[in-house]
């Protein structure tokens, strides 16, 4: 991690995207707190999104990103996608709600 000092000490404290004082080894990413960093290092830097939309091909970096993206297609009554490979049955025929004790 880099340590960047910036020459603008008074007047406009406002904050914009990339000029922050904590620099990413591996992109061009800044950021002005290294709690940032380290969130943008250890979960998107060089990663492809996790989280897929199952409606359209949209993927997402963050859970909480996804559903806020769903919820745009719930206002349209968007339908999900057909062919979908997760399966709530198993192969004893249970919907995968069904408590075994």
């Amino acid at each position: 991690m880099f340590y960047v000092t910036s020459g603008n000490r008074g007047g406009d404290r406002r904050r914009s995207r990339g000029q922050g004082r904590f620099a990413c080894e591996n992109c061009d990413r800044r950021y002005h707190q290294v709690k940032n960093l380290r969130r943008h290092v250890i979960n998107e830097c060089g990663k492809q999104p996790k989280h897929q939309c199952i409606f359209c091909p949209y993927r997402a970096t963050y859970k909480s990103y996804l559903q806020v993206h769903m919820m745009k297609h719930g206002k349209h009554g968007f339908v999900p996608r057909t062919g979908n490979t997760h399966s709530t049955h198993d192969n004893n025929g249970n919907d995968g709600n069904t408590k075994n004790y």
